[in-house]
């Protein structure tokens, strides 16, 4: 009984009622033992020790994106991205200047927390002595952002990989989530505000993005999923859903199409130079079984974990639904779920089939790999028409 008064005080809180599905069935019990690797498996060759466990894990996350653009890019008959982009945004996202109440601001509205990036200072030095570093900070993010450079110190990424499934000892298996320092945070907070406002402004975004979003959830992406299904349904029709895996999303953005993209979308001048400068000659290292691997640079991919990195990734997706206009798109973040729909399963599976290639030239013009394993289809139909199946 008080497990079903829990839930029934909170039944519209979906964070709330997950936390207390994991909290009760310990499903986070091991999370402080979920970066401990005690062997790795490179190419066939088992490495146990710990700095070297740490260094390979962190080569692994600094090539692979941009070793699967690679492969891509030698594809001689991909179409070139700018034919799905469209038209480009006549206006620009002017910055006006940051202020020290803005920075103020910022800093109490984000968490105190203890843990710390590269430069292991934790955020809580911020919010307690905010009132003292919010003068310094401002002079600083002005002069960065009428410069257009980022600085170095503030593009180094601690990395922690966090497992997702499969075998332990394969690098592929791990997430890396991106630690940066707590400067870096309330910098991009400032900017990805002024974008977002812009791009809201604007009507830039595709407006079955679900993912990153003010007033959008899993929640409204589902509920809209099942009301286009549902009303197709209702028409008599067949329907079909087409899941894509996009192969390690984050990782493999590249650069010079984002920054086009971006550049397209009103990001232009001096904001466009930042930006810039932001994925330039990033940095990364990795922490693992509390050992520090050597630093390695990035080329390709926008930082996990970051601020600005989100925002920049469903700014590179956004033209994707402009590759089959004729279909139901519906995305969260990289999950990018396709509907099709007909009266007859036969036209269904041309349609699905012409769908599927579309978007597959979709992806590779924008040099991303999708993971064929893990792409699935579902079919939906009511009993009504399933007589009329193949007709």
């Amino acid at each position: 009984m008080s497990f079903t008064k829990i839930f029934a005080d909170k039944m519209n809180n979906t964070k709330f009622i997950w936390k207390q599905i994991n909290e009760l069935c310990s499903f986070r019990k091991n999370t402080k033992n979920s970066t401990v690797i005690s062997n790795l498996t490179v190419n066939g060759k088992v490495i146990e020790d710990k700095l070297n466990i740490s260094n390979a894990i962190n080569l692994f996350f600094s090539e692979i994106g941009a070793e699967l653009s690679k492969k891509i890019a030698l594809d001689s008959n991909i179409n070139n991205y700018r034919n799905y982009i469209g038209n480009p945004q006549v206006n620009s996202c002017f910055l006006d200047i940051i202020t020290e109440n803005e920075i103020f601001n910022i800093i109490r509205s984000m968490k105190s927390k203890n843990s710390s990036g590269p430069d292991n200072l934790p955020f809580s030095i911020y919010a307690n002595h905010s009132d003292l570093l919010c003068g310094p900070l401002c002079y600083l993010f002005n002069l960065s952002l009428d410069s257009g450079v980022v600085p170095n110190c503030l593009k180094i990424a601690k990395i922690i990989p966090i497992y997702k499934k499969g075998e332990k000892d394969l690098p592929t298996n791990y997430r890396p989530i991106s630690l940066l320092s707590s400067i870096s945070k309330i910098f991009e907070k400032i900017i990805a505000k002024r974008m977002k406002s812009f791009l809201e402004k604007k009507n830039i975004l595709y407006n079955y993005q679900f993912g990153f979003r003010q007033n959008h959830s899993t929640s409204l992406a589902l509920m809209e999923v099942i009301d286009s299904c549902y009303n197709k349904l209702d028409e008599g029709l067949f329907v079909a859903g087409i899941y894509f895996d996009v192969q390690k999303a984050f990782d493999s953005v590249n650069h010079d199409i984002l920054l086009d993209k971006l550049y397209h979308y009103g990001f232009r001048g001096k904001l466009h130079k930042w930006l810039s400068s932001y994925l330039q000659d990033r940095l990364q290292f990795t922490c693992l079984n509390n050992t520090l691997s050597d630093v390695h640079s990035i080329k390709c991919g926008v930082p996990q974990g970051s601020v600005l990195g989100p925002l920049l990734f469903i700014l590179f997706v956004n033209d994707l639904p402009n590759a089959v206009q004729e279909s139901n798109i519906k995305l969260f973040a990289d999950d990018t779920n396709v509907f099709v729909f007909a009266d007859n399963l036969n036209l269904l599976e041309v349609k699905a089939n012409m769908c599927v290639s579309k978007m597959e030239c979709w992806f590779k013009s924008n040099l991303l790999s999708v993971n064929v394993s893990k792409t699935c289809y579902t079919l939906f139909q009511c009993k009504k028409n399933s007589s009329n199946s193949r007709h």
